[in-house]
């Protein structure tokens, strides 16, 4: 009986120690605001390297975080000082003094069995999923999924190295692995964010 409780107890230990979320750290720096956009023979080619990858907003190294953040929420940012009239300059003072409180400022994204938020009506909740986050020393990407009046699939590649990223929205609802994305890729099965109506 002894064992078998010190065995309960093991288990119980180890599930909850594997349920610890390490932040992996990468040596690159993250892409800057406003960084070249990348062509799709580059991103095929940077997509073609080996990535580590997490399923977990918390696990997603600060180097992609940053770049997610520089290249998908910073034009946001700015669209939405211009509209109120607001001066970039006092958000990024917030931020400043919110990045002070908070090292790590939180995503926009909740992750994948979470619920997502659909509209601006949906108080509380996240406009974005986190499908899989991907990175290797000069390269990541976040696939994710875009709440909204219709839920999109969206994913942005960075490359470390040249300072430069790429976004779309991808056709494909079932994308999930790395060599989904591959596939997605080579057969330009996108929208990329550059491309007018």
């Amino acid at each position: 009986m002894g064992f078998l409780i010190l065995g309960s107890v093991l288990s119980i230990v180890g599930y909850r120690r594997s349920q610890v979320q390490t932040i992996p750290h990468l040596e690159a720096a993250p892409v800057p605001k406003h960084p070249e956009f990348l062509s799709h023979d580059k991103v095929e080619s940077l997509l073609t390297g080996n990535f580590q990858t997490v399923r977990r907003v918390g696990q997603i190294p600060d180097t992609v975080r940053e770049s997610f953040q520089n290249f998908v929420d910073w034009p946001q940012i700015e669209g939405l000082a211009a509209q109120e009239g607001v001066k970039v300059e006092a958000i990024v003072e917030d931020l400043n003094h919110r990045r002070e409180k908070y090292p790590r400022p939180p995503l926009d994204m909740a992750d994948p069995e979470q619920e997502l938020g659909s509209d601006d009506l949906t108080q509380g909740l996240p406009r974005r999923r986190l499908i899989l986050c991907g990175f290797s020393g000069s390269a990541g990407f976040v696939l994710y999924a875009q709440g909204g009046f219709v839920d999109t699939i969206q994913l942005t590649v960075f490359d470390f190295e040249h300072s430069g990223a790429w976004g779309g929205q991808i056709k494909d609802y079932k994308v999930y692995t790395v060599n989904e994305i591959r596939n997605v890729m080579k057969l330009r099965n996108y929208r990329d964010w550059n491309q007018r109506d």
